[in-house]
């Protein structure tokens, strides 16, 4: 009967962490997006449980904070958002954890490299870096399951309409932003690699690889 109680305590609170609970809201955290920045101004403090989870994990884990709570989420640029994931990893990452990945992306020649002869033929497109947006934040049939979706180019814009609505500060700290300026493509086939693997970020969060910002 006691672990019973326990397991379903434990069930209860995930993925509803204290932060989301206490602020009422959901924060989709798609990897690469600022969302380190904007969980310090939800209260989340440490590394440890830095969710990256979809939309439907926290609706069929609680169908009624999903409903009440304030969803939202970010997005960013795919050509931008996967050379910033590349830059972070071969720059070792968030540590021990991902040093074998340094050690794997350093047998590449570069980004360009990389997307032709490692991204493009299956490496690492499951890896939580570089999984589409998409699978994130949008249903089977395209649709946002979320009540807002900023975007990284307009961060600060957008997230001061989250903090006024969950009533938060309004400046935003900054981790772990590519130090790297906006990175040039070196050809057509590295582009096109990326407009092909995320084809429904590219279309349904309408971006182009010209408007890029890093």
């Amino acid at each position: 009967m006691l672990s019973n109680a326990i397991s379903f305590y434990k069930e209860s609170r995930f993925p509803y962490r204290p932060y989301l609970n206490k602020n009422k809201c959901i924060f989709i955290h798609i990897p690469k997006s600022a969302g380190s920045s904007i969980l310090d101004r939800l209260g989340k403090k440490g590394k440890m449980n830095r969710d990256h989870l979809p939309w439907y994990i926290y609706q069929k884990a609680n169908p009624i904070k999903f409903k009440r709570f304030f969803k939202f989420s970010f997005v960013r640029n795919p050509w931008d958002r996967a050379y910033s994931a590349f830059s972070y990893l071969r720059g070792g990452g968030n540590g021990a954890s991902d040093l074998k990945l340094q050690a794997l992306l350093d047998r590449f020649d570069g980004y360009d490299d990389f997307l032709i002869n490692g991204l493009n033929k299956g490496l690492l497109r499951n890896h939580i870096l570089f999984i589409p947006q998409s699978f994130f934040v949008l249903d089977a049939n395209q649709n946002p399951m979320v009540d807002f979706l900023g975007r990284y180019e307009n961060l600060e814009e957008d997230y001061k309409k989250i903090a006024e609505k969950l009533s938060l500060q309004t400046d935003l700290p900054y981790f772990n932003r590519t130090r790297e300026k906006k990175q040039k493509y070196q050809c057509s086939e590295s582009i096109n690699i990326i407009a092909n693997i995320y084809a429904q970020d590219v279309d349904v969060f309408q971006y182009n690889y010209e408007e890029r910002g890093l």
